[in-house]
């Protein structure tokens, strides 16, 4: 710290004067791109993570079906409406056009095969703020690619 006293008319005003050490411009530097990259690695996840698509084989029909906040919302609603007694949460329309008639049973499959395309991001996510956390330096941290190029279209026959 280095403190300089400046004399005005009214008062004493003392102003500190915070000289930063490089070891510690360097702390900062690697915090801030720890920072940055950490929520390059969430934004990258959530926009794979809402933009999945997955084929299940329902009602004898195959049918395409997304992972979008529309869509969970969607199915916890066809869910609730089934709990309560409706037998079908009817006319659901698919990604490829395919009117359904959901029984709950149909939604669970739903649900169960979007968390399944899903689930594997997360473990994905965690691996990269792993290494991001553990990086050492800033060009250890910008040498980390973040990529979630993950095959998760995958037909089920249920």
């Amino acid at each position: 710290y280095h403190i300089e006293y400046e004399d005005t008319d009214e008062s004493i005003n003392e102003v500190i004067i915070y000289h930063e050490t490089q070891e510690e411009a360097d702390e900062r530097e690697l915090i801030q791109a720890k920072q940055e990259k950490q929520q390059e690695n969430i934004d990258k996840c959530n926009e794979k993570r809402y933009s999945q698509e997955f084929m299940i084989f329902i009602q004898e029909q195959e049918c395409l079906f997304d992972s979008t906040e529309q869509t969970e919302r969607d199915l916890m609603k066809a869910f609730m409406v089934t709990m309560d007694g409706v037998t079908t949460y009817d006319n659901w329309v698919t990604n490829n056009y395919i009117t359904l008639n959901l029984t709950q049973k149909d939604v669970l499959i739903i649900y169960e095969r979007m968390n399944r395309a899903i689930t594997p991001l997360y473990a994905v996510q965690k691996q990269y703020a792993e290494r991001i956390a553990e990086a050492t330096t800033v060009e250890e941290v910008r040498a980390i690619v973040i990529n979630y190029e993950i095959n998760t279209n995958i037909v089920d026959n249920n």
